[in-house]
């Protein structure tokens, strides 16, 4: 935590050299789900889609997965990882409730989608999940992909549903749900993924 603290500092103090002055320390990603229903609850089990476009194949690429409270992600069909950790005093499993994971050999020139199931385990809640793509191009532009109400979102899976190839059009869109955790940004080219942090 001490380590991780100090590359904060660090990275805002090169920030704050080029005239960086804003807080610009927390997740800018919504965590988002399925529409809620008339008493205003929404489905423990969803499933969530992005599809984009990419003009060559990236340089570089990291995944980062956050759920309330259990995500299994894939990228274009292949299997990524899952993210299943919840809230406890231990400061080891703290740091499994982020999940960040190398995608680069996953992506694709032309057509990519992301695709995530998520439960929620806890009775009364709605299931939540938050995503961070971030592709570094050969030239070294960086394309963020942020989970936000452009995803397509389902509360029951049909077949193929995570690959690139499935017809999502007639699914809704996603909606953003509340979540009071205070999360950190990732930086990936420092070895940084979010953290959840203490209160």
């Amino acid at each position: 935590l001490y380590d991780r603290l100090a590359a904060y500092l660090e990275i805002k103090a090169e920030e704050v050299a080029q005239g960086d002055l804003s807080f610009n320390g927390q997740l800018p990603a919504a965590f988002i789900g399925f529409a809620v229903d008339e008493e205003g609850k929404g489905p423990s089990h969803i499933f969530l889609r992005k599809t984009f476009v990419l003009e060559e194949k990236p340089r570089n690429a990291w995944l980062q997965i956050i759920a309330d409270s259990h995500a299994r992600v894939w990228v274009n069909g292949k299997y990524v990882d899952e993210v299943y950790a919840r809230r406890t005093l231990s400061a080891w499993v703290e740091s499994q409730r982020v999940r960040a994971r190398q995608v680069t050999d996953l992506l694709r020139r032309g057509k990519n989608v992301i695709a995530v199931e998520v439960r929620q385990y806890v009775p009364g809640r709605a299931a939540l999940a938050n995503v961070v793509v971030e592709a570094t191009m050969k030239n070294g532009r960086k394309l963020t992909i942020l989970s936000d109400p452009y995803w397509k979102a389902a509360d029951r899976p049909m077949p193929g549903w995570n690959r690139w190839d499935f017809y999502d059009a007639d699914w809704p869109n996603a909606v953003t749900g509340e979540i009071k955790w205070k999360i950190s940004r990732p930086y990936f080219d420092r070895g940084l993924p979010s953290r959840i942090e203490f209160r």
